[in-house]
């Protein structure tokens, strides 16, 4: 089964015992956040506030000026990747379909309300950034190397996720937002998909609103339009490449606080080589069975 390739979160607060998550974007207030990869090992971060970046597969290499900055890299294993035009971008494993690599990604807001749980597809994500809002914590959850039939439930956007999905160069699906925010989201330059195109996201049944507005990547695909692939998240370390800078210790747990309504906790899972997430004190489970698990985080 594929695993999200990266998972960010982003916390109101640095913090000492910053710990688990989906990997980092880019706040415009720059509000640091988690962030994690979960099939290549990265090698650089570029975030301008405090991260730790757990990489499992594909390893990270530190870069930057992150002085507060851990990196942990568990014993090796698992898929092999390098970093190079034979590698999906945003994830360092080997291309099995071109026809994916060269494809944008597509950004979609997840709800993470305890109302919400269990998520549908995120994990076939490539990288899920997981930001603060309003107390709790929502996903922006990308695609590109995968798809997922079932994705949701979908959520509104805020005024930081621009710069989360910019870079990436393809749209962003939500539910609906403030004039403000749309208006900010339109000036930049970011294609929106909102519940206004019923073909694309539909209210489902058997959940209450408004936790129940849907798509698939199919859909969000068929409403994206023609563009270029994504940049590469990060360099990533080959096959059997240790990452051994200075001063890094290995560790198997984290935990914190990403908003002030929600904890995580982050297990390093040596049969599946993932980081097994739990949020607010149980495993996080995903329609389908699985718990979300990225292989790196990076907070």
């Amino acid at each position: 089964m594929l695993r999200p390739h990266s998972l960010a979160s982003l916390a109101p607060f640095p913090r000492v015992d910053r710990a688990s998550a989906d990997r980092r974007s880019r706040s415009a207030s720059a509000v640091p956040f988690l962030a994690t990869s979960q099939r290549g090992r990265l090698r650089r971060r570029w975030w301008p506030v405090a991260l730790v970046v757990l990489a499992l597969t594909a390893a990270c290499s530190g870069g930057g000026d992150d002085k507060d900055a851990a990196q942990v890299d568990p014993p090796p294993a698992g898929t092999p990747s390098t970093m190079g035009s034979g590698t999906y971008p945003l994830t360092g494993v080997p291309i099995a379909d071109p026809a994916k690599a060269a494809r944008q990604a597509v950004a979609v807001k997840i709800d993470n309300n305890s109302a919400a749980r269990p998520q549908a597809g995120l994990e076939m994500a490539d990288v899920i950034y997981e930001e603060f809002t309003e107390g709790i914590t929502r996903f922006v959850v990308v695609f590109h190397s995968s798809d997922a039939g079932t994705v949701g439930p979908v959520r509104s956007v805020r005024p930081g996720d621009p710069n989360i999905v910019k870079p990436l160069g393809g749209p962003l699906v939500f539910s609906g937002g403030s004039p403000a925010v749309l208006n900010v989201v339109r000036s930049v330059g970011i294609r929106q998909v909102t519940e206004n195109d019923t073909d694309t996201l539909k209210r489902r049944s058997g959940r209450r609103a408004p936790h129940n507005l849907y798509t698939t990547t199919n859909a969000m695909y068929g409403k994206a339009g023609v563009g270029a692939a994504p940049p590469a998240f990060s360099p990533f370390l080959g096959q059997g490449q240790a990452y051994a800078p200075a001063g890094v210790a290995q560790i198997t747990k984290l935990s914190l606080s990403p908003a002030p309504g929600v904890t995580a906790a982050y297990q390093w899972d040596p049969a599946t080589t993932v980081w097994k997430r739990s949020t607010d004190g149980r495993p996080h489970m995903l329609e389908g069975g699985a718990q979300l698990g990225p292989r790196n985080v990076i907070v």
